[in-house]
């Protein structure tokens, strides 16, 4: 009874707010029925709810409620399990220069990366600068509805925007996470990014780990796009992020350098790209070319690999045509064979699916797709998903 009184909680207290007065709620549902078979097993059907929503009242300007919650019914004994990936209360000052967001909420701005339990507090000048605090621990990993503290301990951090104009843009960030005495994470990060001219683009970002006195991760990424050419070039230095009171500390961290480049050309409504990224793993070397052609119907590739990540040649496709104003087709298929490093046995692996999709207006969507797979481990996979979407303002 206590477990689920605090799991219902959360909702107690939106449907509490939504008779305070007039409200305006706006959001979506997806209610999705999944059949498939685990290996030696028999069939299994899983139903999933997922409930995306907004709502605000009248009688509290400024404040406004928000989550994306996930219930589902699955496994081989059945049972309901439930994840909030976010929600939390948030008010806005009038102005917009002053905002609070207290709740689960997932962030993602500098070297804050994950899904928090925290209070955010926002600052924007009225000029460029947008500056902002964060307190409170990491959310648990299976996304249940409780205080993850004693586990995850207390973090805090700051980030920093300044936006000057389109040719510059800097930021700052830090994050400290630590468990009574014991230190967890300790990162910070610097961005800056903009424009050299009206169809440059670059971007470049260093994480720091200041317990480890080391680089983190260093990416640097240069753009041209003018019509009809897209290039892009990125240098890209990361190693893992591993907390300091982890069994994986005791390893040497091997981190990975990576050159990735692209070029892109557009015809008429076709667009022809190729891609070429080169990874080093200390002395080890993987080398990938990828090879597209899209349109508005969908987009078809061939990918090439040898090196460290092993021997793989795969091709894929993927339609989405409209059969009438409300229908549309939907395939996809995909063939890869692929040869490990350390094993010098070729495999192969094949995937197909289609589907249907039916729209209603703005708000109803209708979605049914068969996969199947064929592979090394499964030689007839087949599996069915049916998806109703409703998109709802009250």
């Amino acid at each position: 009874m206590r477990t689920l009184i605090k799991k219902g909680l959360p909702l107690v207290l939106i449907f509490i707010f939504s008779l305070s007065a007039q409200v305006h709620l706006q959001g979506s549902l997806q209610s999705m029925v999944y059949r498939w078979q685990p290996p030696d097993q028999e069939s299994l059907t899983d139903f999933y709810q997922v409930l995306q929503f907004q709502l605000r009242s009248n009688a509290l300007p400024g404040f406004s409620t928000r989550g994306y919650l996930r219930f589902a019914y699955r496994g081989p004994a059945p049972r309901w399990e439930d994840r909030f990936y976010h929600l939390y209360l948030q008010w806005q000052r009038t102005d917009r220069r002053l905002t609070l967001r207290l709740g689960r909420q997932f962030l993602y701005a500098g070297v804050w990366n994950g899904t928090f339990d925290a209070l955010q507090v926002t600052w924007q000048s009225a000029g460029s600068l947008n500056l902002r605090f964060l307190l409170g621990s990491r959310a648990p990993f299976d996304r249940q509805w409780r205080w993850n503290a004693s586990t995850e301990g207390m973090a805090y951090g700051v980030y920093l925007n300044w936006a000057g104009s389109s040719r510059l843009r800097i930021t700052a960030s830090i994050l400290h996470q630590q468990k009574g005495r014991q230190l967890l994470h300790q990162l910070a990060g610097v961005g800056i990014s903009g424009r050299l001219s009206r169809y440059l683009l670059y971007h470049t970002n260093l994480e720091y780990n200041i317990p480890g006195k080391s680089v983190q991760l260093f990416r640097h990424l240069m753009g041209y796009y003018r019509e009809p050419w897209q290039v892009m070039v990125e240098w890209n230095h990361q190693k893992p992020r591993i907390r300091e009171d982890s069994y994986f500390q005791i390893f040497q961290i091997r981190g990975f350098d990576q050159l990735r480049s692209s070029v892109g050309y557009r015809w008429h409504q076709w667009l022809f790209s190729l891609q070429y990224l080169r990874t080093w793993y200390d002395s080890d070397i993987t080398n990938q070319w990828i090879l597209g052609c899209s349109q508005q119907w969908g987009h078809v590739g061939i990918i090439l690999q040898n090196g460290f990540g092993g021997q793989n040649l795969g091709v894929y496709g993927d339609v989405r045509y409209p059969l009438t104003s409300r229908f549309t087709l939907r395939a996809h298929s995909s063939y890869y064979n692929f040869q490990r490093h350390t094993v010098a046995i070729g495999e192969e692996a094949t995937a197909y699916s289609l589907g249907l999709t039916y729209r209603h207006g703005p708000k109803l969507q209708l979605d049914a797709d068969l996969q199947q797979s064929l592979n090394t481990y499964f030689r007839n996979d087949l599996r069915a998903l049916l998806r109703l979407f409703y998109r709802f303002d009250i």
